[in-house]
């Protein structure tokens, strides 16, 4: 039986709960560095151009030669805290899949499963954050921290910038609505300009639900497909299949080793209105597997008056008030997601 009224037990069971996919998260920032500190070290490079040894005189001493540094910032990062309250009302009402008139579940029995429903909640909603953040990350290049105050009123807090420059949309020939768009010499561009400047081949193409229908009816890459098998197979191929929920698995750009990925899931913003992580006319084009995210310890006052420092992704804690007979469990959290190199990834908005 898990001890609610410890920190580092909670700590532990939200550690053995598997959070919900997050595929932007899991693709391009993978990598989780925990700060014991409530500060992070947000490192990352912009890779220089490729340079040439320098000729010396015959007898001469050799020319010394810069390194290729990197950007360094300590920074401390937004602090998240979810929380659910938990009322008489809502442990002797009958529960959702209990029997309607008859139910034998007792308060206390209800008490534990709410507690376990909303500790995952609060999880899932935490985790929705990190992959919107990634989203922002992705097509802007920044990220912008807002943040609620106890009186209700939304104040933009910060906004971290990575030195960026990725947006390509400008650079897109012909809007890809039309079949004579070169969808496949626009691609080239964006995969050549990761090349040249990240020094890596990009493999992961990210596009928005409207995107693969932009991919079938184009006329260069019809003709393609036209071709016998084998010459088919050697420059793309598609075989739309979904790999989980939202996720659908649109084919391979052989020619350029492109994985081509449809991402439809979508979250509910701080207005209350529903929005996609994906753009529907926007593709992101990007190395997979480089960027992290870097998670700060959580300072809270313990009932003794005292400081505790936390340094986990997740900080659960229940606090219960006997005079308003409830129980809240607040989810604390600090995390910024940060790329390895800031061209690793572009962006473009492909319809207008």
């Amino acid at each position: 039986m898990i001890n609610v009224n410890d920190t580092i037990s909670l700590i532990q069971a939200a550690e053995q709960i598997k959070a919900p996919a997050t595929y932007l998260t899991d693709m391009f920032f993978p990598t989780v560095e925990i700060s014991l500190q409530p500060t992070v070290v947000m490192e990352y490079r912009k890779r220089g151009y490729e340079r040439l040894a320098p000729y010396v005189v015959e007898g001469s001493k050799g020319v010394n030669v810069s390194r290729v540094g990197s950007t360094m910032r300590v920074y401390s990062p937004p602090l998240m805290a979810p929380r659910r309250v938990l009322t008489q009302a809502d442990v002797t009402r009958r529960a959702f899949g209990e029997m309607p008139m008859f139910s034998t579940v007792s308060a206390s029995e209800r008490q534990a499963k709410l507690q376990a429903d909303d500790l995952y909640d609060l999880i899932t909603m935490t985790v929705n954050r990190k992959n919107q953040m990634a989203a922002e990350l992705l097509t802007t290049g920044r990220i912008t921290i807002g943040g609620y105050a106890d009186d209700g009123v939304y104040q933009r807090l910060d906004e971290v910038t990575y030195d960026w420059d990725g947006e390509m949309t400008s650079s897109i020939g012909t809007s890809w609505t039309s079949a004579s768009a070169k969808i496949f010499d626009d691609l080239q561009m964006m995969s050549e300009k990761i090349q040249e400047e990240a020094g890596v081949v990009p493999t992961l193409l990210v596009v928005g639900k409207n995107v693969p229908k932009y991919l079938r009816s184009n006329k260069s890459i019809l003709d393609w497909l036209m071709m016998p098998n084998r010459q088919n197979a050697a420059v793309m191929s598609f075989q739309p299949r979904y790999v989980s929920p939202n996720v659908m698995y649109v084919g391979k750009i052989e020619a350029l080793n492109l994985e081509v990925v449809c991402y439809n899931e979508t979250y509910t913003d701080d207005d209350g209105q529903l929005q996609p992580y994906v753009g529907a006319d926007d593709v992101i084009l990007g190395v997979p597997g480089r960027g992290k995210c870097l998670h700060a310890a959580v300072t809270l006052l313990d009932e003794s008056g005292g400081f505790n420092s936390y340094a986990a992704t997740y900080v659960p804690r229940y606090t219960t008030s006997l005079e308003s007979n409830q129980s809240v469990l607040t989810l604390w959290s600090r995390f910024i997601l940060a790329p390895y190199f800031v061209s690793d990834f572009v962006h473009a908005r492909v319809a207008q």
